[in-house]
């Protein structure tokens, strides 16, 4: 009996550190790491959006925040909907938090963008900030950007070499 249920628990661990390192490769593929402006504050916004709903609703499940469905075809008659996951703050924070050590193409914006987001968590949310905690503020997003940049920069590096050497096949 005892051998079961340690089986059991095993098998849920499987379960959940599959589902975990699912989601981890749809949103470093699909997802998006952002920043929402609110008067002085900048908090993160992490989403995906596809026409398949699953992928989003396990999102949804696990870390809560909005699952919409985009009416396109409104617009356009030969669109079809698209579902559309946003996670903002403390939903987006713990979001990269539990994807991040799986993350390939985005752990580095997503290390930064929880940098930034821990600076706000352990600041002073609602006073006026001193000197030094506003300047710890902007290097985090500075470097955030620059995170963000230098991937992008690299990928269209990448692109570039697998094209140029496609074309000499």
């Amino acid at each position: 009996m005892k051998g079961t249920y340690i089986i059991g628990i095993a098998a849920a661990i499987v379960y959940v550190v599959t589902h975990i390192m699912y989601l981890a490769g749809f949103f470093d593929g699909e997802g998006y790491i952002s920043s929402l402006q609110n008067g002085a504050w900048r908090s993160i916004v992490c989403g995906a959006a596809q026409i398949d709903p699953r992928p989003l609703q396990l999102l949804h499940t696990r870390y809560g925040g909005s699952l919409l469905l985009n009416q396109a075809q409104k617009y356009n008659p030969r669109a079809r909907p698209c579902w559309v996951y946003v996670a903002r703050a403390q939903k987006a924070r713990a979001l990269l938090a539990e994807l991040s050590p799986h993350l390939i193409v985005k752990r580095g914006e997503a290390m930064a963008a929880l940098a930034y987001q821990e600076s706000l968590t352990n600041g002073r949310q609602g006073h006026q900030l001193t000197e030094q905690e506003a300047s710890t503020r902007n290097k985090l997003l500075d470097n955030w950007d620059e995170v963000r940049d230098n991937a992008r920069t690299a990928y269209s590096i990448k692109e570039a070499g697998v094209i140029a050497l496609l074309s000499m096949i």
